[in-house]
């Protein structure tokens, strides 16, 4: 989920990433790394993972 906050005199994007692997290919790359292998985040980003995180 990504959302976008802006002001007048300022703005911050909020991302909230579920990290985990494809189910097709278990040794495929992470969401994280399949998302910003192709972008890079606004530089005023706030990355934040999933806390109920369990995979490795």
């Amino acid at each position: 989920m990504v959302l976008d906050l802006a002001s007048p005199n300022y703005s911050i994007q909020l991302v909230n990433i579920y990290n985990q692997r494809p189910q097709k290919d278990p040794q495929g790359p992470y969401t994280i790394e399949r998302v910003f292998g192709y972008s890079t985040p606004n530089p005023n980003s706030l990355i934040a993972r999933d806390f109920n995180y369990h995979h490795p």
